[in-house]
Parts: structure tokens; sequence; C-alpha cells
């Protein structure tokens, strides 16, 4: 890592990355978040959902959450706090419904997709944006 990323990151450098931060967090909290054995800095977790990957921004500190489907990747948001967001990735993983995601994690915006998703309808929706787009 960087010194700028170690200012902004001092308990992932002292834990070894981001993967043993996550780890020891979910631990901390109870929460089971499917990382494997070997990730440091490059999260992708596997979901029934599709693939979670968690990043740390460069210029703030914040943690950004984005979820890959096959064809499409949206952010679902973003935040400061690894407890918070060790929290997040686990109940996605445990497929807790969208709605009860939003109102428990403040920080995640799930869009209009993320909802067709969950209702198993993302093709008739991305028809419906391509057509109705100006372009």
């Amino acid at each position: 890592m960087d010194t700028h990323r170690q200012d902004l990151y001092p308990d992932l450098t002292a834990s070894g990355g981001l993967g043993p931060a996550m780890k020891e967090a979910a631990t901390w909290r109870g929460c089971d978040i499917g990382l494997s054995p070997w990730a440091t800095d490059v999260i992708r977790i596997e979901t029934a959902r599709g693939y979670v990957s968690v990043d740390p921004a460069t210029e703030e500190r914040l943690f950004r959450v984005t979820v890959h489907i096959p064809g499409f990747t949206w952010e679902i948001g973003s935040t400061d706090d690894l407890g918070l967001l060790v929290e997040a990735v686990a109940a996605w993983r445990e497929g807790m419904p969208f709605e009860e995601l939003e109102a428990k994690f403040d920080f995640m915006e799930l869009e209009e997709f993320a909802r067709a998703l969950e209702t198993g309808e993302p093709t008739s929706l991305q028809w419906s944006d391509l057509l109705s787009s100006d372009f």
C-alpha cells in the first residue's frame, strides 16, 4: 500500500490488507462474509445474488460495495465503517430482502434494477430502459 492509503486505512495496514481486516471485523461481529482465506486487497465474494466486491477509495476513507452479475455491474453503496460494511455483506449473502437491507444499512442505495433482480425481472427492466432512452 502507498503512504496515502496507509494514512486513510491504518487498520487495514495493521491487519495485513483489506481481506484480513474484513475477516477480523466479521469474526468480531459474528458475521459470515464468505471471504476466501487467501484474499488480501482485492475482495470479491460469490453470493447467490452475484459477486460482491469491496474496494477502498483512494481519495478518502470509504469502502465502495459493488455487485456483479453476468453483463452488469453496479455500485450499491459505500461506507467508512468497516464493521457496518461486513454486516451488510453478510446480510447480502444471507439473502436479506432489499427493502430490509436499505432500512438496516442506510448507506446502501439499491436502485430499481436491484429490485427488478430480486423479483426475477431484470431483463424486462433493461429493455424498458433501453427503449425509453433518448440515445
